[in-house]
């Protein structure tokens, strides 16, 4: 059976607040007569319309679009001059200019224009044929930027990035999901508690109305009708105080649901968690933990470490690369224009070559900023082993917490059993006049409180679970 269960909440600017019912399925179980959200719906709900969600959504587009940053670095480039000069009827100079540059993955630039100059103050260095002259040709590096340069390193960097991202979303969905899976244990100990402490008041109201029933009838004295009163107004302030708390861990609840990423959503009144079960995530850490070591080296914050450390290795080679000579050279072939064509027939010997060279003599800067980011590389892997560590000692932790609370957890079943062996017996006592309204209370309020004492254990037992997969880096995708 499937109905409606959650409720949009939107506030207008003007605080005018409209309420709309929003329709989902939901898996409907019975409690109480009850309606019943899932874990797996509540988880599914998350995962899809948390704000957080929607900004892991726009980290992928922040990956896109610094990829598409970084190949712009090789997008071709038009460039274009023109400079004139006339003075008093004369024409200085007139010189235009006009080139393509397509820089490509080698360091390699090709490029082709066309220029030409007319005027009587021309340079001789401007004197081209009238109709102007065509040149093609390549700059390459023979030294420094041969084998990376800033373009190449971009590309790197962006695909460093890219990795990087994928691991940052992975740790904001366990962060939102460890947060919200522990949010829901509570509500779900909490409803519990409400429900143990309803039975407590139940139980002890019909030994106030038995009591004062025999009191009347002369079988009971005025103190056992007090002394049962006591017993149920204190059970009533506890019944209230686990619903203040029950209502508390319900709002920590409704503060993760939301539609869209936008419109906060609101709980109907008698939702209900799941009951609390002990064999929540048992599989799904065991499973975990048989792989515990490829789980460690896999984990997103180690990886991210590891993202880091390739990104300034990248850095780095670059940096190299200003340790050598600044050694260019340039070879372009010219096509010259005639009267009867722009294109006149190529001649080999028709061409301009030119080489370059610059080198820092000391290269202190240089020396220095390498020594920096190598400085930075050690420092980041150290931070990794600390953090690998750190990761495999609360892995450790979590996982003797989790046998340890499920061997508790027994020791209270048992103490469970044993609680109610001694309040039947206490009953028959008391049914035959051997024993007192005030031991009856002592032996319920025992099997009561070891009724609590487990719900604990087990809330403790599930969270602790829920953070052994977080520490493990794989909530996300086993919930």
């Amino acid at each position: 059976m499937k109905i409606d269960s959650l409720i949009v909440k939107y506030a207008y600017p003007m605080r005018f607040t409209v309420t709309l019912l929003l329709t989902f399925w939901v898996s409907i179980g019975s409690c109480y007569g009850q309606n019943i959200l899932s874990f797996n719906d509540y988880i599914g709900l998350v995962k899809e319309n948390h704000p957080v969600a929607q900004q892991v959504n726009l980290m992928t587009k922040n990956v896109d679009a610094n990829r598409m940053m970084a190949r712009g670095q090789f997008d071709p480039k038009i460039e274009a001059s023109s400079e004139n000069k006339r003075f008093e009827g004369s024409n200085y100079f007139q010189l235009n200019q006009a080139k393509v540059k397509v820089p490509t993955w080698f360091g390699i630039e090709l490029n082709a224009g066309f220029e030409s100059a007319n005027g009587i103050y021309t340079d001789n260095s401007d004197n081209l044929p009238d109709r102007g002259i065509w040149n093609a040709g390549f700059s390459v590096p023979l030294a420094k930027n041969f084998l990376i340069d800033e373009r190449r390193a971009a590309i790197k960097q962006a695909k460093v990035f890219a990795r990087a991202t994928e691991q940052e979303q992975i740790l904001a969905f366990n962060d939102l999901l460890q947060v919200a899976a522990d949010v829901y244990i509570d509500w779900q100990y909490n409803q519990e508690l409400l429900k143990l402490a309803i039975n407590g008041v139940d139980l002890a109201f019909n030994r106030w109305k038995d009591t004062k029933s025999s009191f009347i009838q002369g079988d009971k004295p005025a103190i056992d009708t007090l002394e049962s009163y006591i017993n149920y107004v204190t059970r009533e302030s506890q019944r209230i105080e686990f619903l203040q708390e029950l209502e508390n861990a319900r709002l920590a609840v409704e503060n993760l649901l939301w539609r869209d990423g936008y419109i906060p959503l609101e709980l109907e009144i008698g939702v209900q968690p799941d009951s609390l079960n002990q064999s929540f995530l048992q599989g799904q850490m065991d499973s975990l933990s048989l792989i515990r070591v490829a789980l460690i080296a896999s984990h997103p914050e180690l990886i991210l470490y590891d993202t880091k450390v390739e990104s300034l290795q990248i850095d780095n080679r670059l940096q190299r690369e200003s340790l050598k000579p600044d050694l260019r050279v340039q070879f372009n072939p010219l096509l010259a224009t005639n009267d009867q064509s722009l294109f006149a027939p190529y001649n080999a010997n028709n061409y301009k070559w030119g080489a370059s060279l610059s080198y820092p003599l000391l290269l202190r800067k240089e020396r220095g900023k390498i020594r920096m980011t190598n400085i930075k590389i050690e420092t980041t892997q150290l931070d990794a082993k600390i953090k690998e560590q750190s990761i495999i000692q609360l892995l450790d932790t979590y996982e003797n917490t989790v046998q340890q609370t499920i061997a508790k957890n027994e020791l209270l079943n048992t103490n469970i059993d044993n609680y109610f062996d001694l309040l039947r017996a206490e009953r028959r006592k008391f049914d035959i006049g051997e024993s007192s309204v005030f031991l009856l209370n002592s032996r319920e309020t025992k099997y009561l409180e070891s009724q609590q004492k487990l719900l604990g254990g087990l809330q403790k037992l599930l969270q602790s679970r829920v953070i052994y997969l977080y520490y493990t880096g794989g909530l996300f995708q086993t919930i």
